[in-house]
């Protein structure tokens, strides 16, 4: 069976028919989501596509949320769009549905971007974009550990279990005030604050600081970005949290959080674990060993809420960092990106390069996810 592609746009987000098929309920749009992918703010007015719908053999079979994005190329910037919430029906698999929704429609309906990028994507579909022709970066994701019992009791069982997890927490408890000691003598006249998610001040000093780095591309995080994911969830742990760091009055640094509690936080097979995760981050030329040491004290003290935080970074110094206080390297984050054949855009040199970009696991969706 052949699939082909249509699309809701803003104008036409709660349709229950398109193209005269009927849309099943399990494709709708929730009212969260709708409420999310209106407040995007490159849709910039127009009535952009927002969900890819694939069609097999007259009927629903597969569906995708799009959305505008932007990369930054030197000084210019670039229409981007990306994705997620990818889902093709069992029975719809053999049908190719799942590259279609990946891909560049040819009549230019999915949108007026150059550039489709993504991120987070799982290992299965990080060999479906490979195989696509996309550029995939991937880097590694450092974990610390912050509670035993994820992980023990998947080794121990009974008394044995309960005594480990005792002692395990103890000297993660006894490790976590010695970083925190040794943070505070490293942060001496420094602060942060929380962001208030709408103060607009705030936002505009987080934007401020997203663009202080050296890369030629990136996906702009300006302060209009980061209104839209610290206020917008498709979670129901709700949005991401940011952090403004000041030495005396001046903000020199920032990251942002988010924390998920996992059912199953992966195939390795820890259950029922409350996540945090580093998802961008910047500061001012000469801060960063103080922000890094603000971001790991700012994680020893979420133990008492969170299992485990993760920091996928791509930058090497930043990895030695990880690793010299413990850290341990848990699988990758990735991003990948196409460009739209025919769209006149060339790629610039170095553009395949990840070394060449600002890599954050907050691109895509997965701030928002």
């Amino acid at each position: 069976m052949s699939s082909n592609i249509i699309y809701r746009g803003l104008c036409d987000i709660k349709a229950k028919r398109l193209s005269g098929i009927s849309i099943p309920d399990e494709y709708k749009v929730s009212d969260n989501a709708a409420e999310i992918i209106v407040n995007n703010p490159r849709n910039e007015n127009r009535d952009v596509p927002v969900q890819k719908l694939g069609v097999v053999g007259g009927k629903i079979g597969g569906a995708a949320y799009s959305f505008p994005t932007e990369i930054r190329i030197g000084e210019k910037l670039v229409k981007a769009c990306s994705g997620g919430e990818l889902f093709v029906a069992e029975w719809a698999r053999r049908s190719g549905l799942g590259f279609d929704l990946c891909d560049f429609d040819k009549d230019g309906r999915d949108g007026d971007h150059v550039i489709f990028e993504g991120a987070g994507l799982s290992q299965i579909a990080v060999k479906v974009h490979r195989f696509m022709g996309y550029k995939v970066f991937e880097y590694p994701r450092y974990i610390m550990l912050l509670k035993s019992r994820s992980l023990l009791e998947m080794k121990l069982r009974g008394v044995l279990k309960v005594i480990g997890i005792k002692l395990v927490d103890v000297a993660i408890n006894v490790y976590a005030l010695l970083i925190r000691a040794v943070s505070l003598l490293s942060g001496v006249g420094t602060s942060i604050i929380e962001v208030e998610p709408d103060d607009g001040e705030q936002l505009m000093v987080l934007g401020m600081l997203a663009t202080q780095h050296q890369h030629r591309f990136s996906e702009v995080h300006d302060f209009r970005w980061f209104k839209w994911v610290l206020n917008n969830s498709f979670s129901k742990d709700g949005p991401a949290k940011a952090y403004l760091m000041f030495k005396q009055e001046q903000p020199i640094g920032f990251f942002v959080v988010k924390k998920r509690f996992h059912e199953q936080a992966s195939h390795r097979g820890f259950k029922n674990v409350w996540l945090g995760s580093i998802i961008e981050w910047g500061c001012l030329p000469g801060c960063e060993k103080k922000l890094l040491w603000t971001i790991v004290a700012w994680t020893m003290r979420s133990r008492k809420k969170l299992d485990a935080v993760e920091f996928p970074v791509y930058e090497p110094f930043v990895q030695r960092f990880l690793r010299r206080l413990g850290w341990q390297h848990v699988g990758d984050a990735n991003f990948c990106y196409n460009i739209r054949p025919d769209s006149g855009f060339v790629a610039p040199e170095g553009m395949d390069d990840p070394a060449n970009w600002h890599l954050r696991p907050a691109m895509g969706d997965v701030g928002l996810n």
